[in-house]
């Protein structure tokens, strides 16, 4: 493409006649087509063995050029093209440059996914494109910078060298989100926090580097939580803490907002003293994909004082239920959403006073987990009506349900106030066929709310053949389920990206995301 080598257009074929579809359309809808094709571009697993695509439709025609040259939003992310075959002309400079200037004022982000071969990619990284990014940062505002290593043998001094001329120039550490992503083995279950050094041999008495990031996402590096005192959105990947890291944590991050830990453990032998919580205030997300490999009972959950906290993501098995944890912990008085992946225990707790820590729950999703086992009453219930007085305020709930099983158990579960409730294709589809296939059961309401279908249910949805399949509650319950469940709700798409914290993969091809 041109700009590999220059920012002069090659040869473009003129302005196409005017019969043609790209002459009729206007500039304003052409530059939305251009944008949207950016975004598909960019979530798509082989962006990064194809060309950018803001490239790709500026050398389509001089009319396209012109318009995508005129369309700053176009330019606001620069991708680099590492995992192509760049030319020996190639020039990173004059790349970086060019695309900073079509962007105008519009805060830019700068993508370094930075292959392991050929070596000189990562040389050119290092020594030209990171100087070239942290010198211009002051003139250009750059609002993101993602750094992700595929190196397997990388090594510290490499990290040191990477980031020297941020330390040698800390005034200009003002970016708005900053990603650090190392995904060779030598790395793996490598993260940690320390307030005693930094990553790089300083002690806590020693001038250390502070990067005023508010947005930080983390794997394969030691960090120092005194370095980033701003932060509002932390995420770890294989984070090995203890009790007195998770503390410094919280004392040195006062703003903390949005914290996701992939695959955390906690460090062997901690322990924690009797009556001693951490409190933060400003938390209102929280996500925690538990290291199955190393299962521990002692994750942050039940020490946690948390009295903001609006989401709550739990994904692994654990010893205890979800209602123990938050009636052990005061963390559930404002919590809204409720997220549970790969969860093999009930809500409920043995405990009667476990029975109304969820009141507040306005938003339910489970992901690979089983509706009826995660919904099951309280062994104390004389009925599974008496489960409506856990969720008083409970309007949309979320599955990534695919057999029909799972269906008959939403179908069952009572609930009065559920207006919205997303599935699968696959669900949606066992919804149809399983409901309408007695005619007088199912009426379906397609082309409303841009596309989303409105079920008018009439119970019983089972007839009295299909109470004998092993799936379906006895036939009390399910008349039960029958009076409660509202005769009306939505089914939107289920949306695992939307639905969850944690289901991004970086191991995937692919440009990591945006950071909450």
């Amino acid at each position: 493409m041109a700009l590999m080598t220059t920012d002069r257009a090659t040869i473009l074929p003129e302005n196409p006649p005017p019969s043609t579809s790209i002459y009729v359309l206007a500039n304003e809808i052409l530059i939305e087509i251009f944008k949207k094709g950016a975004e598909a571009w960019a979530l798509s697993k082989n962006a990064q063995s194809t060309v950018p695509f803001p490239i790709l439709v500026s050398e389509v025609c001089s009319h396209w050029r012109a318009v995508a040259l005129d369309a700053p939003e176009l330019w606001k992310t620069v991708y680099l093209p590492l995992h192509l075959e760049i030319p020996s002309t190639w020039d990173p400079y004059t790349w970086v440059s060019t695309w900073i200037q079509r962007a105008k004022t519009i805060p830019i982000t700068v993508v370094l996914d930075i292959p392991g071969d050929p070596p000189h990619i990562e040389e050119i990284c290092l020594s030209q494109v990171i100087p070239l990014i942290v010198k211009a940062s002051p003139v250009v505002s750059v609002r993101r910078l993602d750094i992700r290593y595929h190196q397997e043998g990388i090594s510290r001094e490499v990290i040191l060298q990477t980031f020297q001329e941020f330390f040698d120039s800390p005034h200009r550490l003002t970016f708005e989100q900053l990603s650090l992503y190392f995904s060779g083995t030598s790395f793996r279950n490598a993260v940690m926090l320390t307030g005693s050094t930094c990553p790089w041999g300083h002690t806590v008495m020693d001038q250390m580097p502070v990067f005023r990031v508010s947005k930080l996402r983390l794997r394969g590096i030691i960090i120092n939580p005194l370095q980033f005192p701003n932060l509002t959105s932390l995420t770890i990947f294989d984070l090995l803490a203890n009790h007195k890291d998770i503390e410094a944590l919280f004392a040195t991050s006062p703003n903390l907002t949005h914290l996701t830990l992939r695959d955390f453990r906690m460090a062997p032998q901690s322990s924690l003293t009797i009556g001693n919580t951490v409190c933060l205030q400003s938390l209102q997300t929280l996500a925690i994909r538990f290291d199955t490999t190393s299962p521990n009972s002692a994750y942050p959950l039940s020490y946690l004082h948390l009295p903001n906290l609006k989401y709550l993501e739990l994904d692994g098995n654990l010893t205890l239920s979800v209602s123990q944890v938050l009636c052990e912990s005061p963390s559930a008085d404002q919590l809204e959403i409720l997220v549970l992946s790969n969860f093999k225990h009930s809500f409920r707790s043995p405990s009667p006073t476990a029975s109304y820590t969820l009141h507040s729950v306005k938003h339910i999703r489970l992901i690979n987990v089983r509706l009826s086992e995660c919904m099951s009453p309280s062994p104390t219930s004389m009925s599974i009506q008496t489960s409506l007085l856990d969720w008083p305020a409970l309007q949309t709930l979320a599955m990534n349900a695919t057999l029909a099983r799972d269906v008959i158990d939403l179908l069952n579960f009572p609930h009065p106030h559920i207006r919205t409730v997303y599935l699968t294709p696959a669900a949606q589809h066992h919804l149809t066929h399983n409901t309408g296939r007695n005619g007088h059961h199912l009426t379906r309401n397609t082309g409303r709310n841009e596309g989303n279908d409105t079920f008018y249910l009439k119970f019983p949805l089972i007839s009295a053949r299909d109470i004998r399949c092993p799936d379906v509650k006895k036939r009390d319950e399910a008349n039960i389920a029958a009076a409660s469940y509202n005769k009306r709700f939505n089914v939107k798409d289920f949306d695992p990206m939307i639905h969850s914290c944690l289901l991004e993969d970086p191991e995937e091809p692919g440009f990591l995301s945006e950071i909450i």
